[in-house]
């Protein structure tokens, strides 16, 4: 299955879980306020070729939010199609995923400018991933 297939699976499921969250969230007290609109981003880094595609899609509610969705694709591993939450860290330099991993934290995924590497629990060496402008300006639009 093409990463772009699996990729619109975990859209749909996921924009349906993050739609719940405003309705879950408590009543407001001024009836007349509105929620907030959820805007949602999808990252996706990916290398190889049709088929043989390993990539992560990264999934973030708000643009600010301290907390993403991440979930690796194609990698021969555990964690393989595993929907992950992380938190997030931003310095000058890059842009780090961290999720717990066995009641450890593990950065799973550092982004640099256009590239990313993917750090599976375990693995010998990262994988090195390149941006995929046009699959995650897509796949922000089907949110």
């Amino acid at each position: 299955m093409s990463l772009q297939r699996i990729a619109s699976h975990l859209i749909l499921s996921l924009s349906f879980l993050l739609l719940l969250v405003p309705a879950l969230a408590p009543a407001q007290n001024n009836a007349d306020s509105a929620m907030p609109r959820v805007t949602q981003k999808a990252l996706v880094f990916s290398a190889g070729s049709q088929g043989d595609e390993v990539g992560v899609i990264v999934l973030r509610q708000r643009p600010r939010e301290p907390e993403a969705v991440i979930m690796p694709m194609g990698v021969d591993h555990p964690l393989d199609h595993a929907s992950l939450i992380a938190d997030i860290t931003t310095s000058a330099h890059d842009t780090r995923y961290v999720i717990d991993h066995e009641g450890q934290p593990h950065t799973l995924l550092v982004i640099t400018g256009d590239t990313a590497e993917l750090r599976m629990p375990g693995a010998d060496k990262p994988l090195t991933l390149r941006y995929a402008a046009e699959l995650s300006q897509r796949m922000s639009q089907q949110l």
